[in-house]
Formats: structure tokens, sequence, C-alpha cells
């Protein structure tokens, strides 16, 4: 199992490596054809189960988090990869459906599905209409696997459990035939109004926030002489109303051109409308803020929700780091999402997550 999962972080690694991006390594290839349920049951001959857990839970949570930090060079195909993968898990978890609930509380898994989740939200606010389709998309897997894990007698210990149904809904809209950008994002606000506050939704809405604060400051920004960096301004091609555009736009025609802006104006008014529709998950509900016998609890430590009082303390002091947090900045941790409370964020930021169950 050591050497298997020793192999696959290393081709993790050079998925879509930055520095070698004309290289053909054929190394997310390699990892699909290793994620095929007949070779997942190949990992560990005495133990399939287990090894699933640790292995593939370690390889889709490091994917996932090359999307949460930005650390792509093709976000929409790394994106069809890692649908892929998940298709994969629900095929293996299908096959062996009276064993699969062994693992899902596992601090690994618990860890995959908060970024899972907070990724394929924050693709959602995307001004590309393929990604927002294809992310609403993966949204089918999460559910398929939180069925598949739940355990009939027991409660679900799955993170975003209380948001399934609008997560089905998405999956149900993404089947529709592609309409344009506005109504697009239209239904999707629509469905969003129903998420409550699980620990991938509301680092979805922080992360939002951060960036959005970003692109207001470079907005603000454009009316005065200066020229903001012009690395934040890659955002988009799409047109936005020229009146708006008008209103804010530069004080000197070199400063920027209109495309700039204009994609500048459209990430910021997705980013505004995701921001109001996921109002309810910034805060913690009610039951977990004033009760202390609170049974909203996520096995696993790190991720814990529980209504003590210890346990509204580090979720307080977890949201305060990510407020700190913004996508834009360069010195954000590997690992923000997950950083314990206890630690400080540098022994979080390298702590391996593998095999912790």
């Amino acid at each position: 199992v050591g050497e298997c999962l020793a192999l696959m972080t290393g081709l993790v690694g050079l998925v879509q490596h930055q520095s070698l991006p004309h290289l053909p390594l054929g190394a997310d290839k390699v990892l699909l054809t290793l994620h095929q349920p007949g070779n997942i049951e190949l990992w560990d001959r005495a133990d399939p189960m287990a090894a699933f857990w640790d292995i593939s839970g370690q390889v889709t949570y490091s994917i996932a988090l090359k999307l949460f930090s930005r650390k792509t060079s093709n976000p929409i195909e790394l994106l069809k990869w890692l649908k892929q993968i998940l298709n994969n898990r629900t095929q293996f978890l299908k096959k062996h459906e009276n064993e699969a609930h062994q693992g899902s509380s596992w601090k690994v898994s618990q860890q995959m599905y908060t970024m899972l989740e907070t990724v394929l939200l924050l693709f959602l606010r995307n001004t590309n209409v393929e990604a927002v389709q294809l992310a609403m998309s993966c949204f089918k897997f999460l559910c398929s696997e939180a069925e598949l894990v739940t355990s009939p007698t027991e409660p679900s210990d799955i993170p975003y459990a209380p948001n399934l149904r609008a997560y089905a809904l998405l999956d149900e809209a993404s089947k529709s035939l592609q309409i344009g950008r506005a109504a697009q994002q239209r239904k999707i606000r629509s469905i969003l109004r129903e998420l409550v506050h699980t620990p991938g939704s509301a680092l979805a809405w922080e992360d939002t926030y951060s960036s959005w604060r970003v692109t207001k400051s470079l907005l603000i920004g454009f009316q005065r002489e200066e020229l903001p960096p012009p690395d934040l301004l890659r955002f988009g091609t799409d047109s936005f109303p020229r009146h708006i555009i008008k209103r804010v736009g530069p004080t000197r025609e070199q400063q920027l051109s209109e495309d700039q802006l204009q994609s500048t104006l459209l990430n910021w008014s997705n980013m505004t409308g995701f921001l109001c529709s996921l109002a309810g998950v910034s805060t913690k509900p009610s039951s977990l803020l004033f009760s202390s016998s609170s049974a909203s609890n996520i096995d696993g430590g790190d991720l814990s929700l529980a209504g003590s009082a210890s346990s509204q303390r580090d979720s307080f002091q977890l949201m305060k780091q990510l407020k700190r947090t913004s996508s834009l900045h360069t010195s954000r941790p590997k690992s923000v999402a997950l950083l314990n409370p206890g630690r400080s964020d540098s022994s979080c930021a390298s702590a391996p997550i593998v095999g912790n169950r």
C-alpha cells in the first residue's frame, strides 16, 4: 500500500505541472487507469476498501486542492479529469456496496469531501458557461457517493449531507440544453439559496468574498491614475453593459483595454450574485451558535462542527483564518480549508493526511 501511495502521490504532482506545461507526461492517463474499479482492487488484495479510502482519498483531495489553489494551467481540463476520477470511485463503491460505508468517516475522507464541495461551488461563479455546466454535472457523483457510503442504520457522516437536495437539483439542471450565461446564473442562484452551512459551503463563501474584495479594489482603482496589476485582470472576455463600463471606466484610455474592464466587471458581477445567494452559509445556524447540545457533528477531528463551546471557538477561529486569505494572494496556505485551529498554519499546511482514520 505504501509503494502504491507513493507512486500515485508522485503522479499527482506531475498532473498539469506548471513548470513543465509543454511536456506530455501522461500522468493523468496513468492515474485514470489505476483508478479503474478492477485495478483499485489490486492496490491491496488483503483489504481493498481500506486502500481505496486511503489512496484514492489522498489523490482526489490533492487534485481538488490544485483547483482550489489555482495551481493549474488549464482548470477546465483538470475538472474534466476529476469528473472521470469521481465516476471511477462511484463505480467501485457500487461494486462493494455492502462495505462502502466503512471508511467514509476517516479524516482523509472528510477532508476530501469538504474540498470537493468547495471547488465545485466555486466553479459555479465562473464566467465560462462550459466550466459552470461541467461543475454542475459533477454534483451527480457527490450525491451518488453520499448515498452509497451512508449506512442505513447510522446517521450520515458526509460533511455536505445537509445540501444533497440542492446538489441533486444542480445535477438535474445540468442535463438541460445549454442556455445563456445570465439565465444559467439565475437558475444556479435560485438553487444555491437552499444551501445551509457546511465546512465546504462556508469555505466557498469566504474564498469568494476575499476575491470579491480584491476585484472591488481593482474597479475602484480604474478611476485613478495608477495601473492595477495586469495579472489580476484575466477573468474572461465576455461583454458587459456599456453604461456601467462608462461609469467606472479608467480616466486614461491607455490604462486598460475595454475588454479587460468588461471581463473584470463580469467576474465581479458573478461573485456578487454568488455571495448574495450563499449569504445563509456565511454564518452558523442558530442551533450551533446558541445550543450546547447540538447534534451537528462531523467525526474526524479537524472539521468538527459540534455544538460544544470549544468546538464553536475552534470554528470561529478557523473562519477568521479564512477571512484573511484571498484566492489571489500568492502567500495562500496549501490547505487553508483544513487548518487545525489548535496548531500553527505552517505545521498544518505541510502535515500529511494519509492514513488518518
